[in-house]
């Protein structure tokens, strides 16, 4: 189960139900009634995705893995259209993940890290960018030092200087260490 607040409205998007199946509903928290309501799907049902707000209305979600594809490398944007939710395919991730993490650098630019591929925990990085067109673009960012997933990431700025730190996670047995990648470094720290 992934979420973000678009509109006037939490959107929460896929997970597993009580008996253990994926799903692509997507309900809508409407927190000035305290009430839910079924608002649309994405394109395939995921669990262990991942979603970054994006330009304050749209979600960009990755990665995951479901019964019949088993690991996903698919994205897709959720976007609100007069007061419709609409969602479409997005570019293809490098490698199929899940376990990984996103955050955001600005309002149009976020970053995907690590994960796990299905055979190993990965230390693979990925930029994303919305164009002007509203389509993500996915470019190479440096690698971590080590491999992790389930861990925690947060975008931080300090002096006027941006840094993405992730933290946490497992890569064979739980990780209490922590990476910096400086704005504009090529290198985690």
């Amino acid at each position: 189960l992934t979420g973000a607040r678009i509109g006037q409205f939490y959107l929460f998007c896929g997970g597993r139900d009580s008996s253990d199946v994926e799903r692509a509903d997507c309900y809508a928290y409407y927190p000035d009634t305290n009430t839910f309501k079924m608002a649309g799907n994405m394109t395939m049902p995921r669990y262990n995705h991942k979603n970054a707000l994006i330009l304050n209305d749209m979600m960009f979600i990755t990665g995951g893995w479901n019964s019949n594809d088993g690991l996903l490398k698919s994205t897709e944007v959720i976007s609100l259209e007069a007061n419709n939710l609409l969602t479409t395919s997005g570019p293809d991730l490098p490698v199929a993940i899940e376990g990984h993490s996103m955050t955001m650098l600005d309002s149009r630019n976020g970053i995907i890290i690590g994960g796990w591929d299905g055979n190993n925990v990965v230390n693979t990085c990925t930029y994303f960018t919305i164009a002007s067109n509203n389509q993500i673009k996915l470019t190479e960012a440096p690698s971590l030092k080590q491999g992790r997933w389930h861990h925690a990431s947060a975008t931080l700025t300090y002096e006027g200087k941006k840094y993405v730190v992730t933290a946490g996670g497992s890569y064979n047995g739980y990780l209490s260490s922590t990476e910096i990648l400086p704005e504009g470094s090529s290198e985690w720290i």
